[in-house]
């Protein structure tokens, strides 16, 4: 369980961009949906904005395809530029997008909900280390404290 807590969330660990200047910056077409990648029979599907390329999410708990982009059809098409941040083969996230004058993503409240969302994680991974990982360790050193008393009491 902790391992799965572990590999489930790469933001669990990683130092978020604090400021716009550690970011890096793609531009091209706003595309007419989000590209989603099924992850599993039984799961939901990922979905991520692509763009040259370039795989974003804007919401990190729910892999959203930056959903916002999307309600409006008169973006569909125009140049967009997005700011993010590398994380790997999770998908980039996203801190900010703009179409034409528009800003639909700002730095500072994605910043927000990232620092939010990491939080929780590693509130998460804290619980289940305590549940998983110390409470079964006591249960097992009390189990030889007895097999030990109980062997005592039989080699006498």
């Amino acid at each position: 369980m902790l391992l799965y807590t572990l590999m489930d969330s790469p933001i669990l660990f990683t130092r978020l961009a604090t400021d716009p200047s550690q970011l890096q910056q793609v531009s091209g077409l706003t595309p007419y949906r989000p590209m989603t990648y099924p992850s599993g029979r039984r799961t939901s599907a990922t979905k991520y904005l692509v763009i040259n390329k370039v795989h974003l999410h804007c919401d990190y708990s729910t892999y959203d395809g930056c959903a916002d982009l999307f309600v409006d059809e008169g973006y569909r098409g125009q140049i967009m530029t997005a700011q993010y941040q590398k994380l790997g083969g999770f998908g980039n996230l996203a801190y900010q997008i703009e179409v034409g004058s528009d800003t639909l993503y700002d730095f500072e409240t994605q910043y927000a909900k990232y620092r939010q969302i990491q939080q929780q994680k590693r509130r998460e991974w804290f619980w289940s280390f305590v549940l998983f990982g110390l409470i079964p360790f006591w249960f097992i050193k009390q189990d030889r404290r007895i097999y030990k008393r109980k062997q005592a009491s039989i080699n006498e």
